[in-house]
């Protein structure tokens, strides 16, 4: 991916964090909600709501993995005069 392809492809991801943020926190409350509700001579169905709960967690920090690398790469384009002005 180029560096202008990962600025895109960054801010892309973080307009559409903006929309799945609060949708992940909501997921996240009825995984956990569920996770409290369960008695503890179910290990399986903790183990499975504990691996969600670390599934929406690694969902949202690739998102950010991708928001970021698009600012780096719009520090990197414009460090190398790079930016158009058109």
């Amino acid at each position: 991916m180029t560096e202008e392809e990962a600025q895109v492809a960054g801010a892309r991801a973080e307009m559409a964090l903006a929309v799945l943020d609060p949708a992940m926190d909501r997921v996240k409350e009825a995984i956990l909600k569920e996770l409290i509700g369960t008695s503890p001579q179910h290990s399986d169905k903790i183990l499975a709501l504990h691996r969600a709960v670390q599934n929406v967690d690694a969902t949202r920090q690739a998102i950010w993995d991708v928001v970021n690398n698009g600012k780096i790469a719009a520090v990197a384009i414009a460090s190398a005069g790079l930016t158009r002005t058109s």
